[in-house]
């Protein structure tokens, strides 16, 4: 069974959750029936003050007249609320779609930039390496004497760049930018580049400088200090030198002689005595009249 005008009003007042649509036509149902009622109410007001008529029609016609006033007001009340109502609702789903618009199009924008962020530095570097090429392989026929189509004309099925007013634009004559930066990388800002490799120097030597100033460096120093001499102390010694053959010269091989400025100390009856690598210390045990003896095992301090 259909519900009545009264019921249809009271349900859609008692919730948030009526449509927009189902309050459009019920305050068009509600404005139809007001006007219908007002009309009502016209007869019986000219009906209630009409002396043809009995007095008790008279006064069954102003009854009727007070009855439709009360409605036809109450029809405009609640005309007045639904309007509000769908007021409201329009603006807050309008709110919701331009939410969800911007949800979207954020949504969008994201998917885009991941597949701009993928394509464009590879794309780009291809771009900029396969130019220089052109640009190396023109100068290369041209040192050699040719005036031929560089390679981006002959692959566009064009015979040259040629004219003014007819010349083709060119996409090795394009600028492109750096993708993460403010400047370009094609074509190369030669000066710029300078510019750059010098910052870069500077900068990496003041971090080495600062680097070198700083207790991790001097702890790093001194570690590589200590395996130095704990590998030197490994293949040196202390050694005494000595001969009693006074005024004779010796005889050893001459690949040892100079060596750890022995020189001809070994030609006086005197002893010698200083740090050797043991390997040098070995060959000279073999030298004939040479007594070599190891006073330390590691390297004197």
């Amino acid at each position: 069974m259909a519900k009545s005008l009264q019921e249809r009003i009271v349900s859609a007042r008692s919730t948030n959750r009526v449509t927009i649509e189902t309050l459009e036509q019920l305050i068009a149902d509600i404005t139809a029936e007001r006007d219908r009622l007002s009309k009502s109410h016209e007869r019986a007001s000219a009906e209630s003050i009409d002396f043809a008529l009995s007095e008790d029609d008279r006064d069954d016609a102003a009854r009727n007249a007070e009855k439709y006033s009360r409605t036809v007001l109450a029809l405009g009340t609640a005309i007045e609320g639904l309007t509000e109502q769908l007021i409201a609702k329009q603006e807050s789903d309008g709110r919701k779609a331009q939410e969800a618009e911007r949800a979207a199009a954020l949504a969008e924008r994201d998917e885009i930039a991941a597949e701009f962020g993928k394509f464009m530095p590879a794309a780009v570097e291809q771009m900029v390496s396969l130019f220089e090429r052109i640009e190396a392989n023109e100068n290369r026929m041209l040192a050699a004497g040719l005036r031929e189509a560089d390679a981006e004309a002959t692959a566009r099925g064009m015979s040259r760049f040629i004219g003014n007013g007819s010349e083709a634009l060119r996409f090795v004559k394009m600028r492109i930018p750096e993708f993460d930066g403010q400047h370009r990388c094609w074509p190369v800002d030669h000066e710029r580049a300078m510019q750059i490799r010098i910052a870069e120097r500077d900068s990496a030597r003041a971090k080495a400088a600062a680097y070198q100033k700083s207790p991790e460096y001097k702890a790093e120093q001194a570690r590589i200090a200590r395996e130095k001499a704990k590998e030197h102390a490994k293949l040196h010694g202390f050694y005494r030198l000595s001969t009693g053959l006074a005024g004779k010269a010796l005889i050893y091989p001459t690949e040892i002689q100079g060596k750890h400025g022995l020189g001809n100390a070994l030609l006086y009856p005197d002893s010698w005595e200083g740090e050797l690598p043991h390997a040098v210390a070995k060959e000279l045990r073999k030298v004939e009249h040479l007594n070599v003896k190891l006073l330390q095992p590691e390297a004197a301090q």
